[in-house]
């Protein structure tokens, strides 16, 4: 048996508390990970902050022994993933990796996703302890992220975008022979111009809404499904046509 403890500062990992690889649960992927990932935030608030500090005060020597704490640090979360990620191979079903485009418990690829978050419409996605993504989320987006594709189904055309991005940022494959997801991505599915369209006029609504905070907040990737959303309320008579033109200026010309 491989010693998981091997070529590791045993001694500076338990004098900040941590537990060593060998007294771990590993069959635990999940809590592997999540340690992994606040190892490297413990690096960057506490070591991090206590290095800039001994510089700042010219000790050099203090400098140096927090330099070789975080060193110490990166190569102990660097084999907690290795031993999660070796164990998952043992021990799963092995399945390739172009067809994983769902989640597993909070794991996206490379990216942890808050779960809490995304059930109440918001995607945070956080990679190596930081916020690598915020974007807005719908019922459709969420059946991308954590169900199976159906044909059937029609997927907003911002949740496809968002899936799309966060595909790359979790390192997994953009394409795939067999996966419909794969397809979807890249455009051979639904047209990528296709938007969600609801039959109840309250919940087109209640997603505008979320679309306008978006832009609001910066996403200037939204507009096109405002436009067709504001569309859809004047043809179904849901809004009068004078407020949806007066809301399409309102909403999408960039003011001066």
């Amino acid at each position: 048996m491989v010693d998981p403890n091997r070529w590791l500062k045993t001694d500076i990992i338990k004098n900040h508390d941590f537990k060593l690889p060998s007294e771990l649960n590993l069959s635990n992927a999940k809590d592997v990970l999540r340690l992994a990932d606040d190892i490297t935030d413990y690096n960057r608030r506490i070591l991090g902050r206590e290095k800039k500090q001994a510089k700042a005060k010219g000790d050099t020597k203090c400098e140096a022994k927090y330099d070789t704490e975080i060193k110490a640090s990166a190569a102990y979360r660097d084999r907690l993933r290795l031993l999660a990620e070796g164990h998952n191979q043992l021990t799963e079903p092995k399945i390739a990796k172009s067809l994983q485009l769902k989640m597993c418990g909070d794991r996206f690829g490379d990216l942890t996703v808050d779960p809490i978050a995304l059930a109440a419409g918001q995607v945070k996605a956080f990679k190596g302890g930081h916020l690598a993504m915020e974007a807005p989320s719908d019922e459709t987006l969420h059946a991308l992220l954590t169900k199976r594709f159906v044909k059937t189904t029609q997927y907003a055309q911002q949740a496809v975008k968002t899936f799309t991005e966060l595909v790359k940022l979790a390192g997994l494959p953009m394409h795939g022979r067999r996966s419909s997801k794969h397809k979807l991505i890249r455009g051979v599915g639904p047209s990528p111009q296709q938007v969600l369209y609801y039959k109840d006029p309250n919940t087109l609504v209640e997603r505008l809404q979320l679309l306008v905070a978006s832009k609001r907040a910066g996403n200037t990737g939204v507009n096109v499904e405002i436009s067709a959303i504001l569309d859809e309320l004047m043809q179904t008579d849901a809004i009068p046509r004078e407020l949806g033109v007066q809301l399409n200026k309102s909403l999408l010309v960039d003011k001066p």
